[in-house]
């Protein structure tokens, strides 16, 4: 009986244990501010966002070089460029990237959810409508390999974003 015991004790403590080295948590830390042709060659853990289904990093950009628009403010937490308009307007969003072995999305956020523009990660552009609250962001999968740098984790990426810009198309 001591004998069932002991093993039924070993059991649960062992689980403990192994529970407690399950995925650990890390906390989010925007990614660093980028210029148009800058070429991102690595990011951090903590620039990840796990999302449902995939892991993500949003890029961070300097404003003034992506829209001169008054009505649009940028917010560097989250990587997202927020419109303000009146009313309703069209804006035409462009992009041109250089990548490898990621994926690259141009998004924009309505009524809390996020949908994609582009089907590809090559150059494009695209007409959207755009009421006030709504807001666009550009985010890569995370799929570079890990690697150990000092006391962190970084990942291998090339992504360059030779161009991103959104301006009206009234």
């Amino acid at each position: 009986m001591n004998r069932i015991i002991r093993i039924v004790l070993g059991i649960v403590v062992l689980s403990v244990l192994l529970g407690a080295c399950g995925e650990e948590e890390f906390a989010y830390i925007p990614s660093q501010k980028m210029h148009l042709g800058d070429e991102i060659t690595s990011y951090s853990v903590h620039n990840v966002v796990k999302g449902d289904t995939v892991e993500y990093v949003v890029l961070n950009f300097y404003p003034e070089e992506v829209t001169q628009l008054q009505e649009v403010s940028y917010d560097e937490s989250t990587g997202v460029f927020t419109f303000h308009n009146e009313q309703t307007a069209q804006y035409k969003l462009t992009w041109q990237f250089e990548v490898e072995h990621n994926y690259i999305e141009v998004q924009y956020t309505q009524n809390g959810m996020w949908y994609t523009v582009n089907g590809s990660s090559s150059g494009n552009e695209a007409v959207i409508t755009v009421n006030a609250g709504m807001g666009v962001r550009v985010r890569f999968r995370n799929v570079g390999n890990m690697y150990a740098d000092e006391d962190e984790i970084r990942y291998y990426t090339s992504v360059k974003v030779v161009q991103f810009a959104i301006e009206s198309a009234d």
